[in-house]
């Protein structure tokens, strides 16, 4: 090996430096290897000093030196054949009971987890023999607790977790041993007999959780092991294989609810300073300060105008005008193909007048799902206010609504919004006729336009094949949470029986109709919109084709279709760079 050429001088201080880098305090822990001189041995002595703070020993620590070590030697032996001097890091993030190993290379080496040693996959490496004998992945399967693998640009990452146990058993699963505590801001709210709300109290994370889940969670006090806990769990459901709960155990982990043990050492984010000197040149987001505080001074003061009496007054005025308004439909029409879209887009000035207006319907909007949510004993976890594409929003965090036992409760909340909004619109409405009445042009333009736009907001906003307020109000209704995931989730594996005969997912009959209606639906709602955008963009263009039109029409654009840029984002980095599980998909 290439360490015969250092003197046994050379290889203590090395040695000495591994030992001093693994007692310091420095995070993150690196350790970066010449690909052209580097020895595997360097690597293996790194992790195991900091396997041994983690509380790793005996055949699980040797396992996990072992893997690090053929990793290492399989990158060195390829680099050194194909002439390749980089390096390769190790980064270890110490925890009290598990450690996790970074090993990452450049990813001119071809090594990828369906590495191949045939002459066929080698002969685009000329001159490239590799043994089989220093392959590492049947060991990576056997050993290693988690491992992933990802890619970046020119760098590729093989992440290595493993676990301490209790006792030196290779083979035991490694979460039998965990001992794991709850977050201290976790919150646990019983639903009904079948569902449990968990969240943590700065929003961060919230889950309706089931029967077997919130035993769990309510079994965990940081002192018992998950061992323990399995043979309760068994008591209670039935015979389950350890598998069972352990994939349990990782969702929950993923999710935030569960701690597996804190970090050996914590340290100041350096970049922390840099960022809050640039939320204050360019903060765009700004949070009222104690906000559940803030919509409960609110709701003292000016709640009565949510009550249930006022209510019915304007139930009472919005079945009124939105009679009337259907009966001088043709003329609306009419006005604004011909006459609200050609004032306002050959005067932008009045443009100021209707963005103050829609800016007006959102605050109220989302102060209506604040308020109502406080109505009903709720808690309104974050408001605020924020620029969003150029357009002033405000927004409101009122998932505690999904505490409540009520369904109607929650239906109520969702409905507060699109109801103020089309209150809103509808007052707009009668301005606009004042106005027009009293020959004010400006202003009608104006008004109309916004009573329009409310109009328009408040339907878009209720229908419930798209991720609306009717979307939730329709989630309440029929009683299934993530109904339009589970939705095209179930289509797609009735798609996928067609042209792959891969089974279809088990659901109930009455499920597999609501899901199978709420997918056709929702396409055939997604298709219409782009259709009626299309043409309003095209009047856009068609009536006043100057720079001005144009941006309204981009700006349209890129509302309409942010979430599909975002889907598509998302795709690429969960098909392309998001870690592959090697115990799985190899």
């Amino acid at each position: 090996m290439v360490s015969r050429k250092f003197s046994k001088t050379f290889v203590e201080a090395i040695i000495d430096l591994l030992k001093r880098n693994a007692e310091s305090n420095d995070k993150p822990k690196k350790l970066l290897l010449p690909l052209e001189m580097g020895t595997p041995a360097w690597a293996e002595l790194f992790i195991k000093e900091w396997g041994k703070k983690c509380e790793l020993k005996g055949k699980i620590l040797f396992r996990l030196g072992y893997v690090v070590n053929e990793i290492v030697a399989a990158t060195i032996e390829l680099s050194q054949k194909l002439k390749i001097g980089e390096n390769v890091e190790l980064e270890v993030e110490p925890f009290t009971r598990h450690i996790v190993v970074k090993i990452t290379f450049p990813s001119s080496i071809p090594l990828d987890p369906n590495f191949d040693f045939s002459e066929d996959y080698l002969e685009q490496f000329p001159g490239l023999k590799v043994e089989s004998d220093i392959f590492w992945h049947h060991i990576l399967i056997k050993w290693i607790d988690e491992a992933t693998w990802s890619k970046s640009l020119n760098k590729r990452t093989i992440t290595l977790i493993q676990y301490s146990r209790d006792v030196d058993e290779a083979g035991e699963l490694y979460y039998l041993s965990m001992k794991p505590k709850l977050p201290e801001n976790l919150e646990l709210s019983v639903l009904d007999d079948n569902y449990t709300i968990a969240k943590t109290s700065d929003m961060e994370t919230a889950m309706r959780l089931g029967q077997k889940e919130s035993f769990i969670l309510n079994s965990i006090d940081g002192k018992t092991d998950i061992r323990d806990i399995y043979y309760n769990f068994v008591d209670k459901f039935g015979m389950t294989h350890p598998l069972t709960l352990g994939g349990l155990i990782e969702v929950l982990i993923q999710k935030g609810l569960i701690i597996p043990d804190e970090p050996l050492y914590t340290t100041k984010d350096r970049k922390s300073k840099f960022k809050r000197i640039l939320n204050r040149i360019f903060k765009l987001r700004y949070t009222i300060p104690r906000a559940n505080r803030f919509v409960e001074s609110l709701n003292k003061r000016i709640g009565f105008l949510w009550s249930a009496e006022i209510t019915y007054i304007y139930l009472f005025f919005l079945i009124a005008s939105i009679a009337y308004f259907v009966f001088k439909f043709p003329i609306i029409k009419d006005l604004f193909a011909n006459y609200f879209s050609k004032k306002l887009l050959s005067n932008p000035g009045l443009w100021i007048g209707f963005y103050l207006g829609i800016n007006f319907t959102i605050i109220i909007h989302e102060f209506s799902h604040a308020i109502v949510c406080k109505k009903f004993g709720g808690k309104v976890n974050e408001i605020g206010i924020m620029f969003y594409y150029a357009t002033l929003c405000a927004y409101t965090d009122t998932t505690d609504a999904w505490m409540f036992k009520s369904k109607w409760h929650r239906i109520l909340v969702s409905l507060a919004g699109p109801f103020s909004t089309l209150l809103i619109g509808c007052i707009f409405g009668w301005l606009w006729l004042i106005a027009m009445h009293f020959s004010m042009n400006s202003l009608s333009a104006t008004f109309g336009a916004v009573f329009l736009v409310c109009i328009l907001g408040a339907f878009i906003n209720m229908i419930p094949f798209i991720e609306t307020d009717g979307y939730y109000v329709l989630m309440d209704i029929v009683g299934i949470p993530n109904l339009r995931r589970k939705s095209f989730s179930y289509v797609s594996s009735i798609i996928n029986r067609i042209f792959r005969s891969s089974p279809i997912s088990k659901v109930q009959q009455k499920r597999a109709f609501l899901f199978i209606i709420f997918s056709i639906s929702a396409v055939l709602t997604i298709l219409i919109l782009l259709l009626l955008l299309f043409r309003f963009i095209m009047n856009i263009l068609t009536r006043s084709p100057g720079m001005f039109s144009w941006l309204i029409a981009a700006l349209l654009v890129i509302l309409f279709f942010e979430r599909a840029i975002k889907a598509g984002v998302k795709w690429y980095k969960k098909t392309y760079l998001a870690p592959m599980d090697l115990k799985i998909d190899v």
